[in-house]
């Protein structure tokens, strides 16, 4: 069934903010995703600043065309500002390649005097490739397959108890299960990449999108991920910091839980395999352990 035929806007889509800086490695579908994180950023966390980037990893090229950009940003003050802040880290990538692929990938980490989610947005595109096609062709049919878009989006968790995800993630649940959004999502579950019980939430909006179905992608998936983004934003801002729910939280533990988090990406990451295809394995595993997650040193290993 086309996407098109399962979703009837129940209200009039906003146009996307759109600006001539934000997406352009990672296409026109990512543009706005992009735009919109930048510009609640500048709106709603004026404590965030540029971060700086290794010259390597701010930008680079590799095989087939291939090009990484990647940016930060901070919070101004240092350490003491990293633990009093909202947020203390957004780190954003951008990559394309002369194939077709395109992926934007991003992740806000809250200051350390909150165990809040971290929110993680991901908009992907995997161009047309041979064998099998929509009419069912199957393999060795030299039929080419449709491109494929995925988007995904959460308030990833740090603790998956009842009431950290009730304090966390229901907002997001009820956004996710809106009738504005029926028939788009799938339901996340665990697979070699992901373990649906770990740093991702009840409220995890998966969606996939094929060739022809890019308005879609622009339109109401744009419109529940400026939602999400949008809820995480007020629970940051509006919830007494130090607290999640009645549970209180202290420094060290939500430091360790965020090292936690790095160490579990470094090694099921998806985008791994694709920056090694294209930047080769030297780069993909300094960019890995150095700009994309570099607390996963720091993670408590069992004995």
């Amino acid at each position: 069934m086309a996407w098109a035929t399962v979703w009837r806007p129940a209200r009039p889509s906003p146009s996307p903010p759109r600006t001539r800086a934000c997406g352009a490695v990672s296409g026109p579908l990512a543009a706005p995703y992009v735009a919109r994180l930048d510009a609640l950023l500048l709106a709603r966390f004026p404590g965030l600043g540029p971060g700086e980037v290794e010259p390597r990893f701010a930008r680079a090229e590799g095989r087939r065309g291939a090009v990484v950009e990647s940016r930060l940003l901070v919070a101004r003050g240092g350490a003491e500002a990293e633990a009093s802040s909202p947020l203390r880290r957004v780190r954003i990538t951008e990559f394309a390649a002369q194939s077709g692929v395109r992926a934007f990938t991003a992740a806000c980490f809250p200051g350390w005097g909150s165990d809040a989610p971290i929110f993680g947005v991901e908009v992907l595109t995997l161009p047309r490739r041979g064998g099998g096609g929509r009419g069912g062709g199957g393999a060795g049919s030299g039929a080419p397959s449709a491109a494929q878009h995925l988007v995904v989006f959460d308030v990833q968790p740090l603790r998956q108890d009842t009431a950290y995800l009730e304090a966390h993630t229901t907002a997001a649940q009820h956004i996710r299960d809106s009738p504005r959004y029926a028939g788009l999502w799938t339901p996340f579950v665990s697979s070699k990449f992901y373990d649906a019980n770990r740093f991702f939430s009840p409220a995890a909006f998966l969606a996939r999108a094929s060739e022809g179905d890019e308005a879609l992608v622009t339109g109401a998936l744009f419109n529940a991920f400026a939602e999400f983004l949008d809820a995480y934003a007020d629970g940051l801002l509006l919830r007494p910091r130090g607290t999640a729910g009645t549970t209180a939280c202290r420094e060290d533990e939500v430091r360790s839980l965020h090292a936690d988090y790095d160490a579990y990406n470094l090694e099921r990451d998806p985008a791994a395999a694709l920056f090694r295809s294209h930047m080769g394995a030297a780069w993909t595993e300094a960019y890995l352990g150095n700009f994309l997650f570099p607390l996963a040193a720091l993670a408590a290993r069992p004995p």
